[in-house]
């Protein structure tokens, strides 16, 4: 049974050498950098009377290589966009939107439409390291 730094066990697996594609899958999936019109933001700052200070930089390529083994977990998750559980929480300040997780019962209907032929223990086991992931990206902007 694999255990992650949050404590979760993940089936009978000695360890996930993919987890870290996954975090970064999953960063890049629900919050991805904006990539920047350099030319643009160099021009209003000419036209501010300003010295154009912005330079090209690969941080701003919003691509990320997925490992082929992760692909369809990632694929999932963006299937269950509208699929998350979500927690309102109101008070006389505000209210605050804490996300719980994905709806199992709707994940389990995606799997078997989109992968049938799929390890569907492989599968759901490479998801919630995807969810963990998105839930703590979620929960850290709240």
């Amino acid at each position: 049974m694999y255990v992650d730094y949050a404590g979760i066990q993940y089936g009978k697996r000695e360890a996930f050498e993919e987890i870290p594609n996954l975090h970064g899958a999953v960063r890049n999936l629900i919050a991805p950098s904006s990539p920047v019109d350099v030319d643009e933001a160099n021009h209003q700052l000419i036209e501010m009377g300003l010295k154009p200070t912005f330079h090209s930089s690969k941080k701003n390529n919003p691509e990320f290589l997925v490992l082929p083994e992760n692909w369809a977990a990632v694929n999932l998750l963006s299937l269950c966009r509208t699929q998350w559980e979500k927690i309102v929480i109101t008070s006389m300040t505000g209210s605050q939107v804490i996300y719980s997780g994905l709806d199992y019962q709707a994940v389990n209907l995606l799997i078997d439409i989109y992968y049938p032929d799929e390890d569907k223990i492989d599968l759901f086991e490479r998801l919630q390291i995807l969810e963990s992931k998105a839930l703590s990206i979620f929960n850290e902007a709240n």
